[in-house]
Formats: C-alpha cells, sequence, structure tokens
C-alpha cells in the first residue's frame, strides 16, 4: 500500500474540491503543503509509513467489521492526518507535533484511531519506560479508549508471535487491566481525573478523551507537566463538540487551532483538524454531512445520520441543537429557547370539568417578593385523550404594580390568572389555605416539591394536612426526563393547557440549558424572564411518572414524602 500516493490524491482533491470539506480542513491541507517549503523542518516518509503500516495490522474492536475479523483500514483523510502527525520532523530529527487537537462529530470511530495511537506510543516510540495514558473525567470514559487498545492489543499477540512476544497484558477479563511491553518497560492505562497518581505522571503519551466535557483544564495540565523530562511526547486531544463555550476545551484549545489554521499565531508543535459545518451551511442538507462526518457510509451510516435529522426536525429544539452538537459537530450554546409560541398554542384548547379528577401537582415556591406557581396535571383517563394543566400562580400585590411591564400582571389579576398574596412578601398562608381549597375539588395524588425546600413553612403545613409529598431535584438528573417528555407531548399536541396567558408568557421566556451528557433543563438563570409554572409543570410531570413506573418507594413515605 503506498500512502504517500493516497495522501497525494486526497490533498489533490481538498484541493480541487472533488470531495467536500469543511474551511479548516482546507486550511489543515494548506498548512501542510506550506510547511513542505520550510528548511528548518523537514518530512521523513519512513516515520509517517511506520505508523501506517502498523495501523493496518491492528484490527477493528466493534461492530460487524470486528465480527468479521476486518484489519483497520484509514480512509484517505484518517491516511492523511497520521501521515502529518508521525511523518513532520524537528531539525534534530525528533518528532515536530507533541499536542493534537482533533474534532469530529460522533460514530467517526475517534476512539479507535486514538486506540492505536496508544499502542504505537507505547510499542514502538523506543522510549524508555513510556508512560500513555488514556484520560478523561472518569473512569468509565477514560476506559473508552483504552479498552479498545486492549482488544486491538489482544488481537495483535493472538495474530502473530512477533506481538505476542512484545505486548504484555495484565489483568483479568476480554478488556480489564492493562497494557506494557517489557522489553522497554513501558505500560498504557487509563487515569480518570480524580486519580491519586496525578501528581507522580511522567506521561509519553497522553490520549484525552472528550475533552468538551471537562470543566477545568487541570487533567491536560497535569499531563503535559509531567512531560517535560521526555524527548518526543505526545499530548491527544479528541473530542465532539459540545454546549459548554466557557469550557477550556472550546475556550482555549479550539480557540488556539483555529488561530494557528488562520496564520494569526504560530505554534510548530500544534497539529490540528477540524471536521465541521462552516458558517451558513443548511444542516438539514445531507450532501454537507460529510464535512462533519468524513466517514459517512462506512461509520456513521448515511440511514442513521437521516434518521437522527428526521428527529431533530420532528422532535423539538433540544432534539435538533443535539444532532447539530453530535452528529454535525457544531459548538452550540448550553442555553437556547425552548418551544416557539405557535407550536405551544396549538396546545390550546377548551377545559373540561375537572373536578375529582385524579391529578398530580408541581409547586414551584419563588423568594419572599415574587411569584409561586401550583400546577395541577391530570392524565388521560382514557385512549386518545390529552392532559391536561391546571395552573394557579401567587402574587404581592406590590410587585404586580412594580413588574407589569413585564408581563401583562395587572391584567393576568383582574381576569383571576394570578392571585394576590401579601403586600411587599408573600402571605405564605394564602397559599396555603388556596391550595387546601384546590384540594378540595380535585383528587391529588402528590405533589412534587424542591427537596431543598423540604422544610419551608408552606411544605410543611400542606403535609400536615395530609396532601402527600415527593421530594424533586432540580438538576440535571430529576428535571432532564421530564422535561424532554414536556416537549414530545407539546409537539404531538398532546397536552391542553387552555390556553394560560401566564404559563404561555412564561413559555416564551424559557431557555434549555444541556450538560455534557446530553440532559436537559429549563435554566432559571439564563431564562429571560418568569418561568416558575412551566418548571413546577414539569416536576408535575415527573412525580406522575414516577408514581405511574411505580417509584415510589423510600424512607420518606412514613411522613407522606416521597423523593426523586
Amino acid at each position: 500500500m503506498n500512502f504517500k500516493q493516497i495522501v497525494d490524491k486526497y490533498i489533490s482533491d481538498v484541493q480541487t474540491e472533488n470531495i467536500i470539506t469543511c474551511k479548516w480542513v482546507k486550511l489543515a491541507v494548506d498548512r501542510h503543503m506550506k510547511d513542505l517549503e520550510r528548511e528548518d523542518i523537514y518530512f521523513d516518509e519512513d516515520a509517517a509509513n511506520r505508523f501506517l503500516k502498523f495501523s493496518s495490522v491492528c484490527k477493528y474492536t466493534k461492530g460487524e467489521l470486528a465480527k468479521q475479523g476486518k484489519r483497520i483500514e484509514f480512509t484517505p483523510q484518517q491516511v492523511f492526518r497520521y501521515w502529518c502527525l508521525f511523518g513532520w520532523k524537528r531539525s534534530n530529527g525528533t518528532r515536530r507535533y507533541r499536542r493534537v487537537y482533533f474534532e469530529v462529530a460522533r460514530k467517526n470511530g475517534k476512539s479507535e484511531e486514538a486506540a492505536v495511537v496508544s499502542l504505537y506510543l507505547t510499542l514502538f516510540d523506543k522510549e524508555e519506560g513510556a508512560e500513555v495514558y488514556t484520560a478523561a473525567t472518569t473512569m468509565g470514559q477514560a476506559r473508552i479508549v483504552h479498552d479498545a487498545a486492549m482488544v486491538m492489543a489482544r488481537k495483535l499477540k493472538n495474530d502473530s508471535p512477533k506481538y505476542d512476544s512484545k505486548i504484555n497484558l495484565t489483568g483479568g477479563g476480554r478488556t480489564a487491566g492493562n497494557i506494557s511491553m517489557v522489553e522497554t518497560n513501558s505500560k498504557c492505562e487509563p487515569l480518570p481525573a480524580n486519580d491519586d497518581k496525578l501528581d507522580g505522571l511522567n506521561p509519553h503519551g497522553g490520549i484525552i478523551d472528550e475533552y468538551h466535557a471537562h470543566k477545568t483544564n487541570d487533567l491536560l495540565e497535569v499531563i503535559q507537566t509531567g512531560m517535560g523530562s521526555r524527548e518526543q511526547p505526545m499530548l491527544f486531544i479528541i473530542t465532539t463538540a459540545g454546549f459548554e463555550k466557557q469550557y477550556p476545551c472550546y475556550s482555549e484549545e479550539r480557540k488556539l487551532a483555529l488561530e494557528v489554521l488562520q496564520g494569526i499565531k504560530k505554534d510548530d508543535s500544534l497539529f490540528t483538524v477540524i471536521y465541521t459545518l462552516d458558517e451558513g451551511d443548511d444542516w438539514k442538507d445531507p450532501k454537507l454531512w460529510v464535512k462533519a462526518n468524513p466517514n459517512i457510509g462506512i461509520t456513521p451510516t448515511l440511514e442513521y445520520m437521516q434518521e437522527q435529522c428526521e428527529q431533530a426536525i420532528n422532535k423539538g429544539v433540544s432534539k435538533e441543537v443535539q444532532f447539530k452538537t453530535k452528529n454535525l459537530n457544531i459548538w452550540t450554546d448550553s442555553s437556547m429557547a425552548w418551544i416557539s409560541d405557535d407550536i405551544w398554542m396549538k396546545c390550546d384548547g377548551e377545559l373540561p370539568d375537572l373536578k375529582g379528577r385524579e391529578c398530580y401537582a408541581g409547586l414551584d415556591l419563588a423568594s419572599v417578593s415574587d411569584m409561586n406557581a401550583f400546577v395541577l396535571l391530570f392524565p388521560p383517563q382514557n385512549e386518545g385523550e390529552k392532559m391536561y394543566v391546571l395552573p394557579y400562580f401567587w402574587i404581592p400585590k406590590n410587585t404586580i404594580e412594580r413588574k407589569n411591564e413585564i408581563g401583562n400582571y395587572k391584567q393576568w389579576q383582574r381576569d383571576g390568572f394570578i392571585r394576590e398574596a401579601g403586600e411587599d412578601v408573600v402571605n405564605q398562608q394564602v397559599i396555603i389555605r388556596d391550595i387546601l381549597e384546590i384540594a378540595k375539588d380535585y383528587n391529588i395524588k402528590s405533589f412534587a416539591f424542591d427537596r431543598f425546600l423540604a422544610y419551608n413553612g408552606v411544605i410543611q403545613e400542606l403535609l400536615s394536612n395530609d396532601l402527600s409529598g415527593y421530594e424533586f431535584g432540580q438538576g440535571y438528573r430529576s428535571m432532564s426526563q421530564p422535561t424532554k417528555e414536556l416537549e414530545g407531548l407539546v409537539l404531538g399536541a398532546k397536552l391542553n393547557h387552555g390556553g394560560n396567558p401566564v404559563m404561555r408568557w412564561q413559555c416564551g421566556n424559557i431557555e434549555i440549558s444541556i450538560d455534557p451528557a446530553d440532559n436537559i433543563k429549563m435554566d432559571k438563570g439564563k431564562s429571560r424572564e418568569k418561568i416558575d409554572g412551566m418548571v413546577a409543570l414539569v416536576m408535575a410531570l415527573g412525580c406522575w411518572k414516577a408514581f405511574d413506573d411505580g417509584e415510589t418507594t423510600s424512607v420518606y413515605d412514613e411522613r407522606g414524602i416521597r423523593s426523586l
């Protein structure tokens, strides 16, 4: 296999636009071509070939190709990357690139690529006592690349006496344990961010997986500063785009990578290539998906991408943002506007007589001078029936006067959608009295409340009056699933909110935050104005689902409180 011919054709195809690539890939190719004219560095084809020949004897570890026992066959864009990464040398003969920033959409095989790199650094760099780490925020994430390397190493041992004598696998199980090489006293092992050995590291190689999820650069800095005594170390950062632009992946590493590709800054030790859509591209156009998925058709399949795109179109903003971020490698904000007004108002309709009906409630208590919300959710009694929403709001009199320019508070009060409770501060006794009266009209099975308010006077008084309470967290873990389910109910017009104007206003105020694990929640901090009623609705939905699924047993049952 002539890797140089593959690279030359790939470069030509990029430059003549025979293949579709984004701006950053074109700039990476241009950078390589310009560097060939330099005299202070040089290209070592033998070194590039050594790595690529090694990659071609490794075998796939997952999927149908692994089942068939196939050897890894890099596509032209992969060959180009590793041709550059391992071929460029400094004048003293050591490897030029010491730091790699590689960004590509999910399902493009970057973990298996990283596994090949980690094995090569362990086995073939001729570094005495090489320490190679696959690092991530958690041990589970750190093991993703390491486990692939373990399976790969085991297959090498089984296929060849040469590798069987060279590679030593410690520990039991198919993937458990570590990789070592007795000849050079080298090792490869996973490393979570909370490992107590971090300060004593002397790494030759560091693979940092899904860097977008790292809240700080602490782990990266520990690995990089530990490389000081190594002759040609490599820090290999691989990631998909994320939501948190304030994290160091976007604000530091990616920013530098883009500046280097544009020639704004010079960093001869950094190799970078980024696969994403260009600004202005239509994210729904399948022809452009290859920009972020250079292996599309192999992994991911076109069918998979089409399915994900259809879900993004049909299932609302949160799914659209996840498709853009994870499948098209587009960095998005962690918060975004949620359901549009026209979609929300498709759920408007006349409410039936709900007196005596079984329901679940969410109680969102605000500060002493702001809006409080109690929302009833009525599950369908018959197949095809919608879920009904009946909200109640309380606010102090002077707050109504003060904030009328923000929302139509005075009119809502006159129309009975907002109840006055106190003068300058909320009169909790009014809220308690009203909720107990409401409970006489409806069969409230349980009400959800913020677990941090478990000893609030309103909560305690309601519980003492035989209302069943359900402790409900306000973080991603508790809020994500019911928020997604509410979104689905609204998009499917399976909800009837009766056109309540306060809920309509608050729905328009909502911004949704997404964490690195794709969990979502309504963000009170970033939302433009009040969203209490919508939060209470999500809590009511979560409460109903927990009871409906039978997840109601807890230590709180004795005092009428259950927990989520």
